[in-house]
């Protein structure tokens, strides 16, 4: 009977202790930087479904949280697959900043009240699949105010993996990536 009484307090205590934390989005005229808010789950055979991720215990206990601002794997063969749940409260849609313009497969989920949805990019992907084209990945959450929403990364490299996460309207990210933008033109017209 002791048993069965520390298995059921086992398997609750573990249901609160990978419990996400949830990133909240409150102004509207900043990105948020949410690498080291997410939850990682590094898959070494490439062999887990988004229903394993959903449904398994087994790997639902494995995802840990990431310890880097931006998470960042170095060469591997693994399938990194990340996750969070956004809240937003800025008053405006959400745009996900994928900071690195590299990577060979990227899949995101996005879970919201049984439904789920999923785009793919990458290098292999024809770029007119990408929801806005710029040089990063940049991809609508389609999160509008007052919504919460919780979304899941599978991520594949041959390259070094990282990848920088941010989180803003879409002005944002075209406010702060224009003077980057001038100053490698400015680079490259000195260099030609």
């Amino acid at each position: 009977m002791i048993r069965w009484i520390l298995l059921i307090l086992v398997v609750f205590s573990s249901q609160f202790a990978f419990s996400q934390k949830e990133i909240v989005i409150n102004n509207p005229n900043q990105a948020l930087s949410i690498g080291g808010n997410v939850e990682i789950l590094e898959d070494p055979k490439g062999i887990y479904s988004l229903y394993d991720v959903l449904k398994r215990p087994d790997v639902d206990a494995r995802f840990i949280k990431s310890l880097q601002a931006s998470p960042n794997f170095g060469i591997t063969k693994s399938v990194i697959w990340s996750r969070f749940t956004v809240v937003n409260k800025s008053g405006q849609r959400l745009y996900l900043e994928i900071g690195e313009p590299v990577l060979d497969s990227i899949t995101i989920y996005r879970v919201d009240q049984g439904t789920i949805t999923h785009k793919k990019l990458g290098v292999y992907q024809h770029k007119t699949n990408r929801d806005i084209q710029t040089n990063l990945y940049l991809v609508d959450l389609e999160l509008n105010s007052d919504q919460k929403c919780t979304y899941y990364i599978r991520i594949q490299n041959t390259l070094p993996l990282l990848f920088p996460l941010r989180v803003a309207p879409l002005k944002v990210f075209f406010e702060d990536n224009h003077p980057k933008d001038l100053m490698q033109g400015i680079y490259l017209g000195i260099m030609l």
